[in-house]
């Protein structure tokens, strides 16, 4: 019995970006801004709500 084993090549796990229609244009009125095909959302940056990522383990700094 001479059977042999063959390695296969690795291929690399990297997923394309999501990307989303282009031209589109801040929900906010007044505003022009194009937003990104990789943003995800409605609005630009300058018009977007504040959020803060959720950070364990930390005090926030008003405490």
């Amino acid at each position: 019995m001479s059977s042999t084993l063959t390695a296969s090549s690795v291929k690399p796990g990297v997923r394309r970006s999501k990307s989303y229609t282009s031209g589109r244009i801040c929900d906010f009125s007044g505003c022009e801004t194009v937003i990104s095909i990789y943003n995800k959302k409605k609005l630009c940056f300058l018009h977007s709500p504040v959020s803060y990522p959720r950070v364990r383990g930390h005090l926030p700094r008003e405490q």
